[in-house]
């Protein structure tokens, strides 16, 4: 399978958006997620729906910008999914986690949108 026009899914900017959107919007499902063992998951499904999403747009004629703008608020940071974390001992491990984990994206395994789509 030949990836080298693709970006990783872990370097897109729907990975980050969406790692950046439950840090500041929804941390108790942020926190769930590490503490599960399936944020990675999560962000890479994300990001794959996105993907898929604004390419089907695109193709349906909405402008790139139109599309982008449309996936982000309704698949990458919905603004109507929020929590909070009142605990501070668990803000305190959702920190210490999520510093850990960032420091840890560079070294992640990358997949490719391409990769998903020929068992689909």
């Amino acid at each position: 399978m030949d990836t080298t026009d693709e970006i990783p899914l872990e370097d897109h900017r729907y990975f980050l958006a969406r790692l950046e959107h439950l840090e500041h919007r929804h941390p108790a499902g942020l926190l769930s997620l590490i503490e599960n063992r399936k944020l990675t998951d999560h962000l890479r499904n994300v990001t794959r729906r996105a993907m898929q999403t604004l390419g089907e747009l695109v193709s349906q004629n909405h402008s790139f910008e139109q599309a982008d703008d449309l996936v982000m608020r309704q698949i990458v940071a919905d603004p109507m999914e929020r929590s909070r974390l009142n605990d501070p001992s668990k803000r305190r491990k959702l920190r210490h986690l999520l510093n850990r984990y960032k420091d840890a994206i560079p070294n992640f395994p990358r997949t490719y949108l391409s990769q998903s789509e020929t068992t689909e």
